[in-house]
């Protein structure tokens, strides 16, 4: 789980250019499969007419349960924050770097919006910057883990096809396990059996990635971090109910009916979809996801993907324009600005915490 964000911030300057032009064409290559897929199992015409007739005013708290989403996923943040902090760091306050990770995360390959969110954070509040990395990770694997076993038994309510049921059963099993190693165990035992075979090699690169793996792991709160995450978990599964009724909301708005248990089986699919690499902003891995789920929950092609569509736009586009203003607020620079100070935030700043 640390080697995609974190491996970005600890990678060698040096490394080859054909290597980052591979990674960064990949998310791209997927997106563009995914859609050609999406394009070839429905109608684009009857999709367009389902998205013409959309009721907006159905729509419209929408927005209302997407902010109180942000507000939530920045409370939860803080939750886990406070063991590498040592203190409470105002929601006010992390709030707006939540939304320029987000922007970065639509706008940037690779998920750059987490350590981004990570590095600015950090520096607004004088943390070390891997430590709130650490968290920032965290979020991301207790986000999918509940979220998979929320959808796992969704998909027992409604009968969902066997591919879903296994989907997200493995999913369920797997982030669970996972997160049961990192906050009860901690990463420290397994980093202490690494640093012991690296002291009979005592190679210097290994030194140093392991003592910034030592500050991630202290960001995932070391040996152990149960009430943290146990009272993110319990905000987790209120924040994937509010993006829940979004869905259920915007299938009301295309003359669709979902149950609920429904609307939460086509989030947690489309969301899952979105840990798979892909351009910015999870373009066409969301969509065929969630008009996979769609469709399997009885929705026919076209309303399946209209769908699919309206629920990435309403959580997508008020979030981004959001992360701008937040930007603009805080007198920061461009994205790409802030990209490369994310990576840079391993130089000596870091080593003084």
């Amino acid at each position: 789980m640390l080697s995609g964000n974190a491996r970005y911030l600890i990678a060698s300057p040096s490394r080859p250019r054909a290597r980052r032009l591979a990674v960064g064409l990949l998310g791209p290559l997927i997106s563009a499969g995914a859609i050609v897929i999406v394009l070839q199992t429905v109608d684009i015409g009857q999709t367009a007419d389902a998205l013409a007739d959309t009721k907006l005013l159905v729509l419209a708290p929408c927005l209302g349960l997407v902010a109180a989403g942000i507000a939530l996923r920045a409370l939860r943040w803080q939750r886990l924050l406070v063991p590498a902090a040592n203190r409470t760091v105002s929601v006010r306050r992390v709030a707006p770097v939540v939304l320029i990770g987000y922007l970065a995360n639509a706008f940037l390959p690779a998920r750059l919006g987490e350590p981004i969110r990570a590095y600015l954070l950090a520096r607004r509040e004088g943390l070390n910057a891997f430590e709130v990395l650490g968290t920032a990770l965290l979020e991301r694997i207790l986000d999918v883990a509940v979220l998979a076993m929320m959808a796992f038994l969704a998909s027992l309510a409604v009968g969902a096809p066997s591919w879903i049921v296994q989907l997200t059963g493995v999913a369920a099993a797997g982030g669970f396990l996972i997160i049961g190693v990192l906050t009860l165990g901690g990463l420290w035992r397994l980093l202490r059996f690494v640093h012991r075979i690296n002291d009979h090699g005592r190679f210097a690169a290994a030194r140093m990635i392991l003592t910034r793996l030592d500050q991630v792991a202290q960001g995932f709160g070391g040996r152990s971090q149960r009430r943290p995450v146990a009272e993110a978990a319990g905000l987790t599964v209120v924040i994937w109910l509010v993006d829940t009724t979004v869905c259920w909301l915007a299938a009301m708005s295309l003359g669709s009916e979902l149950s609920l248990p429904a609307a939460l089986l086509i989030i947690g699919v489309g969301a899952l979809g979105t840990s798979i690499p892909s351009a910015p902003g999870s373009i066409g891995t969301f969509e065929l996801a969630a008009s996979a789920a769609a469709r399997a929950v009885g929705l026919a092609a076209p309303a399946a993907l209209s769908l699919a569509i309206v629920v990435h736009a309403i959580t997508l586009i008020p979030v981004a324009l959001a992360g701008a203003a937040a930007m603009l607020a805080m007198g920061l620079g461009s994205l790409s600005e802030l990209a490369r100070a994310a990576k840079d935030a391993e130089g000596p700043r870091n080593g003084e915490n």
